[in-house]
């Protein structure tokens, strides 16, 4: 059986992510405005795995381990890869000399090109949005835990469990730490996975749910505007948020959409590239302050970094034609 509003959520959820990297470039003037904004967008990635966990409950049952690393492998390790290459080599040729976290001086005198190309890929710490697959591999890894807890009553104890880390540790500020943002993340995968099992937790809110959606929007608006943020509580909001948003297109979107269709079609794609072209604008706005700034700007840039990298999809595949799915991590 296809969910399709599973599908099209998919297609919002990258679309929350890209949203959340793009208004961290764009300079915003009224700053408690941009503010919740941000609060808003910032830490959507919780949504993104909460599906990866409902959508891994629905999948378990069609794999073995081998099979499904051997799947990963395929469909999400090589792209990785591949994309990475042309960030890899503006590190590795000298082309960029400061990090954010990573001491690049010291990295060079203590590792050889190979040893700094593992680095850089088992941190994602050569272009921003990746830091996000190292963490995930550990979820493909530790398969045989979850699909022995997918369908064990024992589920929702392990998910109150995995909660004390999670709340304890936080999300790494820098996203420098690969293990801390797996125990971060982990409650939310397992909060996947139940809701997979327990879809009455968000179809029961389907009935009323501009009520239940209005209520919730005011509640979490008050508390973004009177709070400073903390990942810790937001992890908390952003579970609700990704039920909520269940709820709204299992009653919502539950038919084809093609622009969602297509947005999900590329998740993994966008996440690996989008990154790419936010850098670009991040160096613009350093350089010029002519360009378009608040609100206006952040839709602009969106739309903007949106556009390129779906159309460079389309460029790669032209050339690459067979071959773009085991290359790029994206089957269009």
């Amino acid at each position: 059986m296809f969910y399709q509003y599973v599908h099209n959520l998919r297609g919002l959820a990258i679309l929350l992510v890209i949203s959340a990297h793009v208004i961290s470039v764009v300079p915003f003037s009224n700053s408690e405005f941009a503010d919740v904004v941000r609060s808003f967008l910032r830490n959507c990635t919780v949504i993104f795995v909460l599906i990866g966990g409902w959508l891994f409950s629905y999948l378990v049952s069609k794999y073995t381990y081998k099979s499904y690393l051997v799947n990963k492998l395929q469909k999400v390790v090589i792209p990785y890869m591949v994309i990475s290459l042309p960030a890899l080599a503006i590190y590795l040729l000298g082309y960029k000399s400061a990090h954010p976290w990573v001491d690049l001086a010291a990295l060079k005198e203590s590792y050889g090109l190979i040893g700094q190309t593992l680095y850089f890929l088992f941190t994602g710490a050569h272009l921003g949005p990746l830091w996000f697959m190292p963490m995930v591999f550990l979820f493909y890894l530790a398969f045989p835990i979850f699909k022995a807890l997918s369908s064990s009553r024992y589920l929702p104890l392990v998910i109150v469990l995995a909660l004390i880390p999670a709340l304890y540790l936080g999300r790494p500020l820098a996203n420098d730490n690969t293990l801390q943002s797996f125990f971060y993340f982990l409650p939310v995968w397992l909060m996947g996975m139940a809701i997979f099992h327990h879809k009455v937790m968000y179809q029961s809110l389907s009935r009323y749910f501009y009520l239940y959606f209005f209520c919730f929007l005011v509640l979490l608006t008050s508390i973004y505007i009177i709070w400073e943020w903390d990942s810790r509580v937001d992890l908390l909001l952003k579970i609700a948020i990704g039920v909520m948003l269940f709820s709204g297109f299992y009653r919502l979107a539950n038919s084809p959409n093609r622009f969602l269709g297509l947005m999900a079609d590329l998740s993994f794609y966008l996440f690996f590239i989008h990154g790419y072209f936010i850098a670009v604008f991040r160096a613009l706005f350093a350089k010029f302050t002519f360009l378009p700034q608040d609100i206006l700007g952040f839709i602009i840039v969106f739309i903007l970094v949106l556009s390129l990298s779906v159309m460079s999809f389309y460029c790669f595949r032209f050339f690459l034609k067979s071959r773009t799915g085991t290359l790029l991590g994206a089957y269009r």
